[in-house]
């Protein structure tokens, strides 16, 4: 491209412009990320998901049994869960439970409401489990599913129930009731009674999907399920009646990768290979970029941020974030040449943190720093 004005003489770097922006914006918000921690989990063992508590005081990570399998060839093959304080990163310890991190297959549940903070995981237990919880070899049958909720609060296990559930889960704010999803029947989803920890009971079985679910959230007032299946629709699900209150179809070829109810409840966001869907509930209305199309260069989304506002991609050189309604470039990181692969990332509630995970195991903590200048100056 020329850099010559329309009069043929040569622009100099200090020239006003040509022309003025006819729409300048009004306030420009920038964002830089700066490194706060960096810690080892399990060394060689690939971090696959990574996030906060509700209240943002612990990094929960979910790494598997053995060195970099992310895959599972067994049934019964159960994932570890770890957690650190997020500002002295001590490693915290459930009781009861293994020394080595709680048992979970597939992604493990944090509930978004004030005064708990309850975490949920369901894996197959086998005989080496049984025996951690202290039951006899002879009573345990290898590959019975179980369900589990902690509180992350006291920092002991509030319930184990062997039902036949698996993950996706999510929790209901005020911690009365658990969906989950049929391990016998992955399309539906079973509402669990968690309120007597003793004895928690199935309440509903609710099948509003065609094909196995790969998310769930529920709303922040308790009353509905937001769940995405490989049937390529997402639904708004009464947790009361079972009704679908709001439906929505993707047009795409891939179950969604992710998926994020913000916290006030109103929008949706999820990703389906470079597909970006933003889904209004108040209004019912969706739209939809390519990834494609907006970003200047390659990137692997990884996260969305709790007020769906933000996105953070994998990039060949660290780590970027876009915003979320446009695609626009809001900032990035780059790591160290020779850096382990980034495999998974996760914001605090606050937007404060962004955390990434890699697959040699290790965990970096960023803050997130944003600011507002006025663009009319």
């Amino acid at each position: 491209m020329s850099n010559a004005s329309s009069s043929g003489r040569q622009r100099k770097w200090d020239d006003p412009p040509e022309k003025e922006p006819e729409y300048p914006p009004a306030h420009i918000t920038t964002m830089i990320l700066v490194q706060k921690n960096k810690f080892g989990t399990v060394p060689g063992f690939e971090v696959e998901q990574i996030g906060f508590t509700n209240s943002d005081a612990h990094l929960v990570c979910r790494v598997p049994p053995a060195a970099n399998i992310s895959s599972r060839t067994s049934g019964v093959a159960s994932s570890q869960v770890v957690m650190y304080d997020v500002n002295t990163i001590r490693r915290k310890f459930m009781r009861p439970g293994p020394s080595n991190g709680i048992r979970t297959q597939g992604d493990f549940a944090v509930n978004n409401g004030s005064g708990l903070a309850l975490m949920a995981t369901a894996f197959s237990r086998t005989e080496s489990r049984a025996a951690d919880d202290r039951v006899g070899a002879a009573e345990a049958t290898p590959g019975v599913p179980r369900v589990e909720v902690y509180d992350l609060f006291s920092d002991k296990r509030r319930i184990k129930a062997d039902f036949a559930l698996r993950s996706p889960l999510a929790i209901v704010p005020d911690g009365s009731y658990l969906a989950c999803t049929s391990a016998r029947n992955p399309n539906r989803i079973v509402i669990l009674d968690i309120r007597n920890e003793n004895k928690p009971t199935m309440s509903r079985v609710i099948q509003v999907h065609s094909s196995p679910l790969t998310h769930m959230a529920v709303t922040p007032d308790g009353t509905a399920l937001i769940s995405a299946s490989t049937d390529g629709s997402i639904r708004m699900t009464s947790l009361q009646s079972g009704r679908t209150l709001r439906k929505a179809e993707v047009d795409s070829r891939v179950p969604a990768s992710m998926m994020q109810l913000s916290m006030d409840g109103d929008l949706v966001v999820s990703v389906w290979g470079r597909q970006v869907y933003s889904w209004r509930l108040n209004a019912d209305t969706m739209s939809v970029y390519s990834l494609d199309k907006v970003r200047e260069s390659e990137g692997w989304p990884l996260a969305i941020s709790p007020d769906c506002q933000h996105l953070a991609c994998r990039t060949e050189d660290g780590i970027d974030v876009i915003d979320v309604a446009t695609g626009v470039f809001r900032s990035d990181f780059p790591l160290d040449p020779g850096h382990a692969l980034i495999t998974s990332a996760g914001f605090s509630h606050n937007n404060r943190w962004l955390a990434l995970g890699d697959y040699d195991g290790r965990v970096t903590v960023l803050e997130v720093i944003t600011d507002t200048i006025d663009g009319s100056c």
